[in-house]
């Protein structure tokens, strides 16, 4: 991995996935939206594909047997923006502000987020912290 030679905004590829989940994902062709979904970011990291090239993205997407032409003209319709643009503020709400981000839950509830590259030691912090929480939950639901 490498940095890339541009630094396009990434909004178009989070639609580009979204617009893949909303129209793949419960038919045959789930497992090609993950395969999309790694194509990008190798594409991104490896050959610096343009994120913000609707034809790059429609190339991508044909590449993994999708329609490109769909996903471009949903882009131009900015089908999915909303619901990227809700993800993006659900994530600020959280207190994510970088990538990666891990969200740690306890029962299905918010348990706390790692955002931005951290240490290898933070993350075993937080490992940590999150088996505490664990072991305290399990001792109030048995009491």
């Amino acid at each position: 991995m490498r940095q890339p030679n541009i630094q396009p905004r990434s909004r178009l590829a989070l639609e580009t996935l979204a617009w893949a989940e909303r129209r793949y994902c419960d038919t045959p062709s789930a497992s090609q939206v993950a395969a999309l979904r790694r194509a990008l970011f190798r594409g991104f990291f490896e050959d610096s594909l343009d994120l913000s090239d609707p034809a790059a993205l429609a190339e991508v997407a044909n590449q993994q047997g999708l329609d490109g032409a769909a996903l471009e003209a949903s882009l131009a319709a900015c089908e999915d923006r909303e619901a990227v643009q809700a993800s993006r503020e659900e994530g600020q709400a959280l207190g994510i502000h970088g990538v990666p981000a891990l969200r740690f839950l306890v029962d299905g509830e918010h348990a706390g987020i790692l955002s931005g590259a951290q240490p290898r030691r933070q993350l075993f912090l937080a490992v940590e912290r999150l088996q505490d929480a664990l072991r305290q939950h399990e001792g109030n639901t048995t009491s």
